[in-house]
């Protein structure tokens, strides 16, 4: 069983509050699943890549954040290779790239610094604040969300 995540659900980054706690959701449930059933053959394994070039970003609440960090974006089509070798090596963590795991050192030595450093990656410069903020947030009234700023 191959799930797909995000490396957000190691480390959520600024604006995305529900959808990290939905991926790291998913990757407790994986490690869980694998745990229960692991003694019997079955093999399961979370895949986290990171920014990857799909329609998704054309029109959501996340395009500013894809503008800033496309260069670092990687092709649906390498994502779904990697993927595809889970099915005969099977491993419980596969982070894509693999170089985003330099964050797990970083964040085992020191969750305080690796916190800095993706919350200083992620947020957007002071205008773009509200435009990326997580949606949500927003329908929850957090503060710094669209319509916690508006006002009913």
């Amino acid at each position: 069983v191959i799930n797909v995540a995000s490396v957000a659900a190691k480390m959520g980054p600024w604006g995305h509050a529900g959808y990290a706690a939905a991926k790291a959701a998913m990757r407790a449930m994986t490690q869980s699943l694998a745990c229960e059933y692991g003694d019997r053959g079955v093999h399961f394994s979370c895949v986290m890549p990171g920014l990857v070039k799909t329609e998704f970003f054309n029109e959501s609440a996340y395009s500013e954040l894809f503008l800033r960090h496309k260069r670092r974006a990687l092709t649906a089509e390498y994502v779904a290779e990697r993927i595809v070798r889970l099915l005969d090596k099977p491993r419980l963590e596969m982070t894509i790239p693999s170089a985003f795991r330099v964050m797990d050192w970083i964040a085992t030595l020191s969750p305080s610094l690796a916190h800095q450093i993706v919350a200083r990656t992620s947020r957007p410069p002071a205008p773009e604040l509200k435009a990326t903020a997580d949606p949500a947030a927003a329908r929850l009234g957090v503060e710094g969300s669209p319509s916690a700023s508006t006002g009913p």
